[in-house]
């Protein structure tokens, strides 16, 4: 894949153009049957389809070379892969279509789903160009430095993982439904305002106007302001939601002994005979406490609790994941 170019192929949205057509069929009907309702109620689509057409994600170029990527658009960065902190990928990386999420020092870059090239062979390269994480226990945090150099001391340096937390936090999966409840509050918007107009323009009965038709529209067009303002802030202030305060604090050791972990409220270590399950995604167990800040990871069952490994460091979950499968060997092996 070494000197290939590879370009985003963004398509038109689907659900934009439903949405416009839906507008287009009551702008129709509106003047076939000579009712201003039908045109009134053609804003809600028209408005949602244009939000939805404005937001598609812009243009990615970038080359894959011997050294790294270099991407052109929509920024110049140039992420060497020893550089890489993180390598996420939407559905566990199945299918030839997914978007991926790429950490690095100076940030994020996400890599949408389609691509001139398929998203499974470039994560495949990704994955097998990436560093082997290092072993410095001076950078382990105090309340694992000292378990962590006992494990350097007993099985050596190369076979004793350090994963520390990378620059950047996860980045937020729920911008679409932000967008989604803002296009929702400004097709909203879009209504009161017309039906403010054309209440005081259009002949009603008794010297009001058109107020009496119009009322209708403006309650309906200011619920859908409010619960896609409600939305849209919650929604918003998700994006935090299970992220611990100090993430950037946590450390993973993982070695022949065992597993040493700090991540927020999570402190400790586990012999391998104590974990029962090592899953990924992680998969909290009913009737369990799950445990580690997050609701999405790696989980580790034990013992009346699941623990939850986040993504936090500067390996993608899927090595630290490999790594602890091929330490812990399975439940019958323990």
């Amino acid at each position: 894949m070494t000197g290939t170019v590879v370009r985003s192929e963004p398509r038109v949205s689907l659900v934009a153009v439903l949405f416009l057509v839906l507008a287009g069929l009551c702008v129709a009907g509106a003047v076939a049957a000579q009712t201003v309702h039908l045109a009134v109620l053609a804003l809600l689509p028209g408005v949602m389809g244009l939000c939805a057409l404005v937001s598609t994600d812009p243009a990615v170029r970038f080359e894959v070379r011997g050294d790294g990527l270099g991407f052109e658009a929509p920024d110049g960065v140039f992420v060497r892969y020893d550089d890489i902190e993180g390598l996420t990928a939407a559905r566990d990386a199945t299918g030839d279509e997914f978007e991926m999420l790429l950490y690095h020092p100076g940030g994020v870059v996400r890599i949408p789903p389609r691509l001139s090239v398929s998203s499974r062979a470039l994560y495949k390269f990704l994955m097998a160009r990436l560093p082997p994480p290092g072993c410095d226990p001076e950078a382990v945090p105090r309340p694992l430095a000292g378990w962590a150099g006992e494990q350097v001391e007993l099985f050596g340096r190369d076979r004793v993982f350090v994963y520390a937390a990378r620059r950047h936090p996860p980045a937020s999966t729920s911008g679409g439904h932000v967008l989604a409840s803002v296009s929702v509050a400004l097709a909203g918007l879009a209504v009161v305002a017309a039906a403010v107009v054309l209440g005081a323009v259009l002949p009603g009965r008794n010297g009001r106007g058109g107020w009496d038709e119009m009322i209708p529209w403006c309650i309906l067009g200011m619920v859908l302001v409010l619960l896609g303002s409600v939305f849209a802030v919650a929604y918003w202030l998700a994006r935090r939601s299970g992220q611990v305060k100090n993430w950037r604090g946590s450390c993973l050791v993982v070695s022949p002994g065992g597993i040493a972990l700090v991540q927020g409220p999570l402190k400790g270590k586990m012999r391998w005979d104590e974990l029962r399950a090592v899953e990924y995604p992680s998969r909290p167990r009913f009737g369990l406490t799950s445990a580690g800040g997050a609701a999405k990871g790696i989980g580790l069952l034990v013992e009346g609790a699941y623990l939850v490994v986040a993504d936090y460091y500067d390996r993608p979950l899927a090595v630290i994941y490999s790594n602890l499968r091929a330490y812990w060997g399975g439940r019958d092996a323990n």
